[in-house]
């Protein structure tokens, strides 16, 4: 299971070593700056959903 983990976490990783090659360039926003962007908002907007679905139940057991 722990060569599983590991082969999983390698899979994750090796795209992070492989895309930065050593030169900048400053040309303003590129499209993956865009995509992460837009998964950290999905992310937030997720995770808000959650804790309001959570505090609504907790506050239904409540009235009961």
């Amino acid at each position: 299971m722990d060569l599983l983990r590991l082969a999983i976490l390698i899979l994750f990783a090796a795209p992070g070593f492989a895309a930065h090659t050593g030169v900048t360039r400053r040309n303003g926003f590129s499209l993956s700056d865009a995509a992460i962007f837009g998964i950290v908002v999905i992310g937030l907007w997720l995770a808000q959903r959650a804790m309001r679905r959570r505090h609504r139940k907790a506050d239904d057991v409540r009235e009961d």
